[in-house]
């Protein structure tokens, strides 16, 4: 697209805003005049109280500083001062609270996209077009889906992959084809006349008719009240009979473009409009003298806005030289010449300034997102290390707990086998107290005990899991009672807790003297039933199971095996 229409499309977005402008003194700011509407309302014709109404903003801080940086970058961006315009509104993209405002981040997105193909920085906007299409998408935003397409299809055709530029073309209208909404209906018809411009560039003249007989029924088919005091109505009105008299020229029919020429004249503002659109009617029809009049007319009305030093003025600068030149009025086409070397020079200047201005304020940007970024990974970090700290922590007091629990145990157990030997010893004193005072009392029911109890230690009874009290009563000729109050009176204990003594004393015998046997085989051996019976009677008597016992006698023994071996090395006996 040509420098030209830059400045259209700068016209576009500033009467989308405000149709209508008005004449204030340079910075007389009135109260109610401190919002964003006044704001854009006075970019072209009072661009310093413009600024200053921002600062005010700013100052009183009524709105997020994102919202006031967008809104400066598109008052740079209306002035096509797009290198400021691209520093604040990356100013406002990098901020991270337009996080939570997806519509502002979109726009900004999209003012920086349409900011770098002003400034021919295809690269760029490619980068923002990619930018603004996956957001777009992520967020379900179909008008700015389809500015993004029609992005793709801008950058497609500056690199001349021009039948992929018109594939997004037309498929960024057909998105705004399925929006219903009064913004959605202008944005297509502004996408229609860019297409149509697109293909008068191309000198795609067929195609174009077609566009144009779409434009003609889209526009027959709106309601009429929609377009009712439309400020942009003219604008697209002028645009579209322009491509209408070039179309029709190029195909051969000569007085359909003269009358569409006719009615772009009636139209069309000499002062705030462009002609680049009609431009190649006029040269053929060679009506230099309408060339030079709107030339003059648009260098005028740049001047009263002191914006002369761009590209448009260039373009209007080369279509009025070309005029005089085929007039034959060298003098003033070498004086227009000579103003667009001049122009080039002080542009080239201008660029290269705003080029370093805006690496300026790219690396400030960048280092302040490295700082946060910076200030991120030193919090992850610290949190990394806190819970680093933690699991330390609970790993001790694990490895403290497991410990101590086991210093606990091991203590217990060589308290119980302690117990059970001292047991054993008061168990034979008291065998022999016992014995001593029934002997005393009564020697023939002593004599009848203590020849029942040799016969069973002697023939060892108590190892036969099936002895009875009836086989030991027949044997002895008692009857029950007297075989009942007999152990009770000699020894204080029933039959069965005294058969059960010799048993676990047997047991206790050869876990000591066979450490390979199985608490099963001992159990069996000592005249139990089964090993439950065993391990239940050992630990009520002795707080502790067989092989808790087993393992404090293998213990003690290792120690006193360690005891002679080191006593042994150094001359001493245990």
């Amino acid at each position: 697209m040509s420098n030209m229409i830059s400045y259209k499309h700068r016209i576009l977005v500033l009467l989308l805003l405000f149709p209508f402008f008005q004449s204030a003194s340079p910075l007389d700011i009135k109260e109610e005049e401190i919002n964003i509407e006044s704001a854009y309302k006075y970019t072209l014709d009072n661009v310093d109280k413009a600024k200053a109404i921002i600062q005010i903003m700013r100052e009183r801080r009524l709105y997020p500083t994102y919202t006031l940086n967008r809104v400066e970058g598109i008052v740079y961006f209306n002035r096509a001062d797009y290198i400021e315009s691209v520093k604040f509104l990356k100013r406002a993209l990098f901020d991270k609270d337009i996080d939570g405002d997806i519509p502002q981040k979109l726009s900004v997105l999209n003012m920086l996209m349409y900011s770098y193909y002003y400034l021919h920085n295809i690269p760029s906007m490619e980068y923002y077009v990619q930018k603004l299409y996956e957001l777009a998408e992520k967020s379900d935003y179909q008008n700015y889906l389809s500015a993004a397409v029609f992005g793709k299809g801008l950058v497609n055709h500056a690199k001349c992959n021009k039948i992929i530029a018109y594939k997004h073309f037309r498929e960024s209208i057909r998105i705004l084809e399925n929006i219903d909404s009064p913004q959605a209906r202008e944005d297509l018809f502004y996408r229609y006349l860019s297409l149509l411009e697109h293909q008068q560039e191309d000198n795609l003249n067929t195609e174009a008719l077609q566009t144009i007989q779409t434009i003609e029924a889209y526009q027959a088919s709106r309601d009429s009240s929609e377009t009712t005091n439309d400020p942009l109505n003219d604008i697209h009105l002028k645009d579209f009979l322009a491509h209408c008299t070039v179309i029709y020229q190029r195909l051969g029919h000569p007085e359909k473009a003269a009358n569409y020429y006719k009615q772009f004249i009636e139209t069309a503002n000499m002062y705030q409009n462009d002609y680049k659109c009609i431009e190649p009617y006029l040269y053929e029809m060679k009506l230099y003298d309408d060339i030079i009049r709107f030339s003059d007319a648009r260098k005028f009305y740049l001047k009263s806005i002191a914006d002369t030093m761009n590209y448009e003025m260039i373009s209007i600068s080369e279509m009025s030289a070309r005029a005089y030149a085929a007039k034959g009025e060298y003098e003033k086409a070498s004086a227009d010449y000579a103003k667009i070397i001049s122009l080039y020079e002080q542009i080239k200047r201008s660029e290269e300034s705003s080029i370093m201005n805006e690496l300026t304020s790219n690396y400030e940007l960048n280092e302040k997102a490295l700082s946060m970024e910076r200030q991120t990974s030193a919090m992850k970090i610290q949190s990394v290390l806190f819970v680093m700290f933690l699991l330390f922590l609970m790993i001790a007091f694990v490895i403290y707990r497991t410990v101590h629990y086991n210093r606990i145990i091991t203590h217990k157990n060589e308290l119980m086998s302690k117990r059970i030997d001292e047991l054993m010893r008061y168990k034979d004193n008291l065998y022999e107290r016992k014995t001593q005072r029934e002997e005393k009392r009564n020697e023939v029911k002593r004599g009848i005990f203590e020849r029942m109890q040799h016969y069973i230690i002697k023939e060892q009874l108590y190892l036969n899991p099936n002895l009875s009290r009836e086989m030991l009563m027949d044997k002895f000729n008692i009857s029950k009672n007297e075989f009942s109050s007999m152990f009770q009176d000699s020894i204080g204990i029933s039959y069965t807790q005294y058969i059960n003594e010799f048993r676990l004393e047997h047991a206790i015998k050869l876990i000591k003297k066979y450490p390979s046997y199985t608490i099963d085989a001992i159990a069996k051996e000592s005249g139990f039933y089964s090993p439950t019976s065993l391990y239940r009677l050992f630990c009520q008597k002795y707080g502790m199971t067989p092989s808790e016992y087993r393992a404090m006698l293998n213990k003690t023994k290792d120690q006193k095996e360690e005891c002679v071996v080191t006593r042994s090395s150094e001359g001493i006996s245990c």
